[in-house]
């Protein structure tokens, strides 16, 4: 299931039951080690989190959450040790990755114009 609202706040239940669950899981993916431990998290892990994202969006505290999950998958985190210069070194970004579905999504509405023109150039006259 996706959040889907008509008319409202979105409440992203689904998204965080989700977060909840991968976080769960998280101790098993670290117990495989930091290559096989990666694999599994990024094929699995990133992939559940990821339905329903370019849909709704992502908040920056589950997309935090995200990435710090994908750096104690990696390695130890304790101490003083950064994220990002993680993130960096790995190649691996995951709560960017769901933090773009949106905007995928978005572009690719443009694209194939699901949109008529007139709305595009109203919502740009909104926006400049």
């Amino acid at each position: 299931g996706v959040d889907f609202v008509t008319a409202g706040r979105v409440q992203r239940k689904r998204q965080r039951e989700r977060l909840a669950a991968v976080r769960a899981r998280l101790v098993r993916y670290t117990r495989l080690g930091p290559k096989a431990g990666r694999h599994v998290f990024r094929t699995g892990g990133v992939a559940a989190l990821r339905h329903g994202a370019g849909i709704v969006g992502i908040s920056a505290a589950n997309m935090q959450a995200i990435n710090k999950m994908g750096c104690r998958v990696v390695g130890r985190m304790r101490g003083r040790r950064s994220n990002y210069a993680r993130l960096t070194l790995t190649g691996f970004n995951p709560g960017h990755l769901v933090f773009l579905d949106a905007l995928r999504y978005w572009a690719k509405a443009v694209w194939d114009e699901a949109l008529p023109e007139a709305t595009l150039k109203r919502l740009r006259g909104d926006i400049i």
